[in-house]
């Protein structure tokens, strides 16, 4: 089971109440859990979604006025592409979303992480406007790239780096 940190913004939109929130950690596992938050992109919404521990990052397209369906299954699959963009292997790709059968909701608990999602969100709405729409080509490639962006919150430089240090020994 991994958490989904989710801002008030975001438990609002997905309907959660403070009852749905999960009080305690489970096991970290590999990457441990996330934050999300609602964003705009190209004027279109999105969820934005960063890796606590390595700041890995990437948006969930979502109607604008239509509830939140399917987020799990959306996050692993987004992820599962994600990873599978940045060169990670089947299996290694198979073994880190095992973690993710179960995903569970709790509040934001981490402001550098959130300052974080914050630049990551101005990239993305610039980037993704300059190529078109939230459903151009390029995004693929901007979700790369910015996933290969210094980041001042890591000591590794870029998300992708502490990304593939973790994965190194599975």
């Amino acid at each position: 089971m991994q958490l989904i940190r989710c801002t008030k913004k975001f438990q609002r939109r997905l309907g959660l109440t403070k009852e749905d929130l999960q009080e305690h950690e489970p096991d970290e596992g590999v990457l441990g859990s996330w934050h999300a938050n609602l964003i705009e992109v190209a004027e279109s919404s999105a969820i934005l979604c960063a890796n606590d521990r390595t700041l890995l990052n990437f948006f969930i397209d979502i109607d604008p006025e239509g509830p939140v369906r399917h987020f799990n299954m959306n996050f692993v699959a987004m992820l599962s592409c994600v990873l599978a963009d940045l060169g990670i292997p089947e299996t290694t790709r198979e073994h880190l979303l095992e973690e993710y059968r179960e995903i569970r909701f709790a509040p934001t608990n981490n402001r550098r992480v959130i300052g974080s999602m914050n630049d990551l969100a101005f990239h993305y709405d610039y980037l993704v406007s300059e190529s078109g729409s939230i459903h151009s080509a390029e995004v693929s490639g901007i979700i790369r790239n910015l996933n290969g962006m210094p980041m001042s919150m890591l000591p590794e430089i870029s998300p992708d780096r502490p990304l593939l240090a973790l994965l190194r020994d599975l």
